[in-house]
Order: C-alpha cells, then structure tokens, then sequence
C-alpha cells in the first residue's frame, strides 16, 4: 500500500504531465490564432484599399468603433443580472449532494485535489511545483470564468479554462470498474456577435467534460460537450444550472492506486470587432462548479 507521501509524488508528476500536454495544445492554438491574425491583417488592408476605390471613406465604417463602449456597458449589465439570476429549471437540486454511502459494490470517493489552469495564466493556481500548502486538496468546488472579445474586422481571441479534480482509490479485484462521475454547474454564459459583408465576425463558448483514469499508465479521454453556442450573427445569454453525470469504465488491477480525472474545460472565441464570449461560474455568491462525488462500482 502506498504511503501518503508516496501518493502526493505520484500526483504531482501526473499534475505537471497533463498540465505540460495542455500546454502544448495551448501553444499550438496561440501560433494558429497569430497566424490567423496575421493573414486578417492583410485582408482588412485590401479590403480598406477597395472601399477607397469606390469612394467610400473608413469614417463610413466606423459604427462598431463608435459603439464599443456601449456594447461594453451592456456586457456589465448582463454579467450582473445573469449572475444574480435564480438558477433555472434545469438544475435538480436533489442531485447536488448525493448519498455518501457505501455498499459491498460501490464506492463513493470525494476529490484528494483540484486545480484550474488557464491559458493566459490569469486563473492558473495550485503549479505543480508549488509547496503542497498551496495546493487545494480536499476541495469540491471551483469559480472560473473565460472570456474572449475580438478586435477589429478579423482580430481573433480564445481563452481556455481547464478545471481538474482528482480522485484516488485502490481497487479491490481485477476486473471492469464502471465510473460515474457527478458534476454540478451553476453559472451562465454571452456569446455575441454582428457580422457584416465586409467583415468576418463570429463567437462561440463550448463547455466540456472529460474523463480519464490512470493506473500504470492514462487509459484514455472521454469527452462531452455539454454546451457549444456559436455563430457569425449570435446574440444569445442564458443560464446554465445542471447536474451531469459522465460514465467511464475502465480495467483495473487488483491492490494497486487508481487516479481519476475529472476535467471540466471552459473555452471562448471571438473574432471580429462586435464578437464576445464569456462563461462564467465564478461571479456571484450562487455560481460554481462541484464535484464532490464519483461512484465506483
């Protein structure tokens, strides 16, 4: 049986591996964003050289510029009434604290430790080479927010939120473990955007969950999207209250630790002067996302 020390190692050598493999998505996403701005620049510029040549000034189209303030102020005023706003219909709230008992063929595990990186790095906690002070062990409970505005006619944005709570158990025989991971969510969601012919404007907010299980080796993401709201002419905002439940099954050896990572990720676009994107579980007393339960059976 592993020692308590033995355990926190191998957690944090699995904590920098994930993190160093969302790093690199992260990266390889950052290099396709200037890329995209890049080639967005060159084609604002033709595309202001044509308007020039058929008499039209840029002063003509200067509407989304003169109403950015504006639009900013309507984004504050949505943020705070969506975040005071009673959770909606779709929240079971009899699902939020499920039965912590157990029987001869279920477990309940409660998370040994969560974390959120963030690909700006503004909401990243907990590194993986922090004292285990700073780490949140034992927490069931996460607010992260994400948020991205585009810029100009082609300027492009994303932000990525990955929210992660671990669990570990030693199971008893080998054999098939069927897991169920339960997840609460409480908070909302803004995706704008008001495209033109002479632009290339969009929005898009996705929430998903994944699964994966480690025992000698990773045995391979399971994921759901659970929300994905997109569009080039979009205004849209909504809450989102739910209970989800993601199913995993996984072989597994006799006597020996098992981690569980539970992944919620949070990711935003934006494209284009007018486009905005926000999820956001973390403004307001009443909003999060919970984990505090993953049955196996």
């Amino acid at each position: 049986m592993a020692t308590q020390q033995e355990i926190q190692k191998q957690l944090q050598a699995l904590v920098r591996q994930v993190r160093a493999d969302s790093d690199r998505e992260n990266e390889q996403r950052n290099q396709a964003l200037k890329a995209a701005e890049e080639r967005g620049a060159a084609r604002a510029e033709a595309a202001r050289d044509q308007f020039l040549r058929v008499g039209l000034s840029e002063n003509d189209l200067e509407a989304d510029a003169d109403t950015a303030s504006e639009r900013q102020r309507d984004i504050a005023a949505l943020t705070q009434k969506l975040s005071q706003s009673a959770p909606s219909s779709d929240l079971d709230l009899s699902r939020i604290n499920l039965p912590a008992a157990t029987t001869e063929s279920v477990q309940v595990v409660s998370p040994l430790f969560s974390s959120v990186l963030s690909s700006p790095m503004a909401q990243t906690d907990a590194l993986a080479d922090a004292p285990a002070s700073d780490w949140y062990y034992n927490n069931v409970e996460q607010n992260p927010w994400a948020w991205a505005q585009g810029s100009g006619w082609w300027g492009e944005a994303s932000t990525s939120i990955e929210v992660d709570f671990w669990y570990y158990f030693v199971p008893s025989t080998f054999r098939y473990y069927g897991i169920n991971v339960y997840t609460t969510y409480r908070g909302f969601y803004i995706v704008q955007s008001d495209d033109k012919w002479y632009t290339s404007e969009a929005a898009r907010a996705v929430l998903s969950n994944s699964v994966n299980v480690y025992q000698y080796n990773w045995k391979g993401w399971d994921r759901i999207d659970l929300l994905d709201v997109s569009g080039d002419n979009i205004n849209v905002n909504s809450r989102f209250d739910d209970t989800r439940n993601h199913y995993y099954s996984a072989l597994l050896a006799a006597g020996d630790g098992t981690w569980i990572l539970n992944r919620v990720r949070l990711y935003v676009y934006a494209r284009g002067g007018s486009a905005y994107s926000k999820l956001d579980f973390g403004t307001g007393a009443g909003n999060y996302i919970v984990a505090p339960y993953v049955y196996v059976s």
